[in-house]
């Protein structure tokens, strides 16, 4: 399990009072008071419902941002467009089991199963890495965090060398 965001309040590590006002400004800076999240106007049918789904998972957690509205939509249109292909994939190998007779079928069949096994797996490749950018896998969320916390600490050291 990732490490939790270190915030000010929950922070041991000893802070000078320039580093703390640095990390509490950086913390401010990316934070909204609320998010409000549109759904984008290419979301439908399945893929608007994994919206839903996905929002409602996400509740208490302080992942998203506004901006993330067209990234998570396209995630969950990913989604939705595997979810399809794997049913007609598998539709496709029930059709196979019932067809051995005719042998230009099945070989149609199982080259239509082979397609369609490539596209799922691309389709779950790209899947993979909107949820990692949205931080829905847990080494999105542990960059997210790492990614935030070396933002708001500032280099004391910075001025040394012009």
């Amino acid at each position: 399990m990732p490490t939790p965001i270190s915030t000010v309040e929950n922070m041991t590590k000893h802070l000078t009072n320039e580093e703390k006002a640095a990390r509490e400004a950086a913390e401010q800076a990316l934070k909204r008071e609320t998010v409000n999240l549109q759904k984008p106007k290419f979301i439908s049918g399945a893929a608007a419902k994994l919206w839903d789904q996905t929002l409602d998972r996400m509740v208490g957690i302080e992942l998203l941002d506004d901006l993330d509205s067209e990234v998570l939509g396209l995630y969950c249109d990913q989604v939705a467009r595997r979810n399809e292909q794997e049913k007609l994939r598998r539709k496709l190998l029930r059709m196979v089991t019932k067809c051995s007779e005719n042998d230009e079928q099945l070989i149609s069949l199982l080259d239509q199963t082979d397609k369609l096994a490539r596209s799922v797996a691309a389709l779950e490749r790209q899947i993979l890495q909107y949820a990692d950018k949205l931080g829905l896998t847990p080494s999105g969320r542990f960059r997210i965090a790492r990614k935030r916390a070396d933002m708001a600490v500032s280099d004391p050291d910075e001025d040394l060398f012009g």
